[in-house]
């Protein structure tokens, strides 16, 4: 239940989070070379992230998302475009910190029962960021290989 209405929330409020992230990647001083990027291209890559988020949430997504073929192509996309590696993986914990924000905001846990399902949530999406992570440096480390 609580899934499904963080689903609900993220389709629902894409723009704001989106718009958020965009904003605080490229004001930030930690994660300068988001800032050689077009919004617009910025806008589309975090749309993407939330999006995949929603996929891996779904139970009735019977592929279950293709986190590791899309976070292996970002690595492999920000090293060719000269990011740092620590910028790359700032900008995809930011976009969980800016979702948990949100979604406190939101007041989304309202009873004693729903502030423990968000917890099992809350491992969820961890898990969902974790392997973004994983396979963002997977993906950037090999395509340094490649390059070297």
């Amino acid at each position: 239940m609580l899934k499904r209405r963080l689903i609900n929330l993220t389709k629902t409020d894409i723009d704001i989070l989106t718009n958020k992230w965009v904003s605080t990647v490229l004001s930030s001083p930690i994660t300068p070379s988001y800032k050689k990027v077009s919004k617009e291209s910025l806008i589309l890559d975090s749309r993407k992230i939330y999006e995949e988020l929603e996929n891996w949430l779904d139970p009735d997504n019977k592929a279950h998302s293709e986190i590791e073929n899309y976070y292996t192509e970002v690595g492999r996309k920000t090293q060719q475009q000269g990011f740092k590696l620590e910028e790359v993986v700032m900008g995809i914990l930011l976009s969980k910190r800016i979702l948990w924000e949100h979604v406190l905001s939101k007041g989304l846990p309202s009873t004693a029962f729903e502030l423990y399902a968000a917890i099992d949530l809350n491992n969820y999406v961890i898990q969902y960021f974790d392997r973004a992570v994983y396979y963002t440096v997977k993906g950037y480390q090999s395509a340094e290989k490649m390059k070297g």
